[in-house]
């Protein structure tokens, strides 16, 4: 059995979801989505995204849901 995850990166959310990384960033940068920094290496530093605050995110109720398409 795999351990759990407890945090991912922006990379990983965005291909889990299928957005583009601009859409996690910008939920990032706005604070709708709760993150982490780590330090060290060049720059600010690595985000990190919780599993828990991803989990509470895509739970939310003004969350947007795909649409159906008609054919």
């Amino acid at each position: 059995m795999e351990p759990q995850r407890l945090a991912y990166t922006v990379e990983e959310v965005a291909k889990m979801l299928d957005v583009s990384l601009s859409i996690v960033y910008r939920a990032v940068e706005n604070g709708t989505l709760p993150y982490k920094r780590l330090a060290g290496g060049y720059g600010k530093g690595r985000i990190i995204i919780p599993a828990e605050a991803l989990e509470k995110w895509l739970k939310r109720p003004d969350m947007p849901r795909a649409e159906k398409v008609r054919r």
